[in-house]
């Protein structure tokens, strides 16, 4: 096997097992690829700029639109069935539709740990600028 196809078959996504009391249930929340976590990142870009916000990571109002425009995109690429390993959600729209109606207690948890195992906020910033 040449480095190229042992790079590109390495498991190096970091994950973890999230218990939602509210569901009754566990899902695997997991970091994004490098190309999904700088697809979201300019996403939020594109879309703070269109509401007029600074870009910066930490600046975000939790509403509804957070959820709808953030949240579930974020969401949709992250959370996984521990036992089968495929998607939870199949869309962006699907999020939606069964995200927006769960309570702030089971799904804030889910972002924070997807934002953190996708190196996004705050440690995440601290860790690259130390490295530069």
């Amino acid at each position: 096997m040449s480095l190229k196809e042992k790079i590109k078959a390495a498991s190096d996504l970091p994950f973890e097992k999230v218990t939602v009391p509210q569901w009754g249930c566990d899902v695997l929340v997991r970091g994004m690829s490098a190309g999904a976590r700088s697809w979201w990142v300019r996403h939020v870009e594109m879309l703070k700029r269109r509401e007029g916000k600074d870009v910066e990571q930490g600046d975000v109002t939790l509403t509804v639109d957070f959820l709808a425009d953030y949240a579930c995109p974020l969401l949709y690429r992250t959370l996984f069935d521990p036992e089968t390993g495929d998607r939870i959600i199949t869309s962006e729209e699907d999020a939606k539709d069964v995200l927006l109606d769960k309570s702030d207690e089971s799904v804030y948890p889910l972002i924070s740990k997807a934002l953190e195992l996708s190196g996004i906020g705050p440690k995440a910033e601290e860790g690259i600028k130390k490295d530069f």
